[in-house]
């Protein structure tokens, strides 16, 4: 036998021959077959170049919105599994995997007879997938009964397993029974956005105005606007000033470990996932549990108030947008001269105005008073 002492490499064998030679004999047909779609349609050498390069622009952009969409689902089930085990807790219920645990409908029931404090119905022993459809359906049913509209989820689809479907239902009963805690309502959409940013705004503006939020990604990148929520009630054990010189990382830590320590709002969410990811539905899940701890500043936020005052702003935002058209197009003046003349031509305007409402009210009195002299000349 020979010696393989370059790099332990095991000696050339018949069967590496012919798994190479399998794999030369695949990519040179693949070759010919590219080739021959060049000669035969009579394209240009450099089309069809162009042609593979957008397909695997194509591929490329499409394997990153998969991956990018797989990142968002699983940041959502840490924080979504987070959640749901605070509201099990005081039954001694646990739920390790969202998608699996909730399959046989139980801790699903379990979860809302704790958030609706009504009982449900249920079948405890199941064996068989008939009993966990009808566990299942129990639980949907109830959530129906409740007032929620649920929209393409079936108990087949929590029975497979479907990780879209079973992050939505989740998100939904967050938005029925968290939100509601504060006040809000069956609010959902923008309305629910809108009046969820206010709230916690009213907080960041006591804590640390510049880390205002404008929404529930961005803004929360940094980790400014939760250390100024926690810091307009805790002002002794977060100083901004420091925080300032934090990095992101930090400051979440810091925002996460005040809030459970003095107003027991457990960590729902990842640093990692807010500073590098932040996704949307996670970061309100936490503002909302936090918001509900947080002592009340004695400023409360009307829906009604934050849907006038949005439908306001986008009445400006559209006034602008169309004016600013016009404006390319025929500037304002820009020159003191020019500025002085269109004053002096709008005063002349108005002036003229003026001496023609003024000759017409001196004749109106003319004609008033020659008529009554004749009135009286006739009597």
């Amino acid at each position: 036998m020979k010696s393989t002492d370059r790099g332990c490499r095991k000696p050339w064998n018949k069967t590496m021959t012919k798994v190479v030679s399998e794999r030369f004999e695949f990519e040179l047909v693949a070759k010919c077959q590219d080739l021959h779609e060049v000669i035969e349609n009579d394209v240009p050498l450099e089309a069809h170049e162009r042609k593979h390069d957008g397909e695997d622009a194509e591929r490329i952009i499409k394997e990153q919105l998969e991956f990018l969409t797989v990142q968002r689902d699983n940041i959502q089930k840490r924080t979504f599994t987070r959640w749901a085990n605070v509201q099990l807790k005081p039954d001694g219920v646990a739920v390790d995997d969202l998608y699996d645990d909730l399959k046989d409908g139980l801790k699903l029931i379990a979860l809302l007879e704790n958030l609706s404090k009504k009982p449900i119905k249920k079948t405890q022993r199941v064996k068989m997938n008939i009993h966990k459809l009808q566990n299942l359906e129990y639980a949907l049913r109830h959530l129906e009964k409740e007032g929620v509209k649920l929209v393409n989820i079936s108990n087949e689809d929590i029975l497979s397993g479907n990780h879209k479907l079973t992050l939505g239902l989740i998100w939904t009963i967050i938005c029925r029974y968290q939100f509601e805690n504060l006040s809000m309502g069956n609010v959902t959409g923008g309305k629910l956005k809108s009046l969820l940013l206010a709230k916690c705004n009213q907080s960041i503006m006591i804590g640390y105005p510049p880390a205002k939020a404008h929404n529930f990604t961005s803004s929360f990148q940094d980790g400014m606007a939760f250390c100024a929520m926690v810091a307009a009630h805790a002002p002794d054990a977060i100083d901004m000033e420091v925080v300032k010189e934090m990095e992101p990382i930090s400051r979440h830590e810091l925002a996460f470990k005040v809030a459970e320590e003095r107003f027991d709002v457990h960590q729902l969410l990842e640093p990692s996932d807010t500073v590098n990811n932040p996704d949307e539905k996670s970061i309100m899940t936490y503002i909302a549990a936090l918001t509900a701890k947080l002592p009340d500043l004695g400023v409360h936020v009307d829906v009604a108030t934050v849907e006038d005052y949005a439908n306001h702003a986008r009445a400006v935002k559209q006034f602008l947008g169309d004016k600013k058209g016009s404006w390319d197009n025929d500037p304002l003046p820009v020159t003191v001269e020019t500025i002085q003349a269109e004053i002096d031509a709008l005063r002349s305007s108005e002036r003229t105005r003026c001496q023609t409402s003024t000759r017409r009210s001196t004749c109106s009195l003319k004609l008033s008073r020659i008529w009554k002299e004749k009135q009286i000349q006739t009597s």
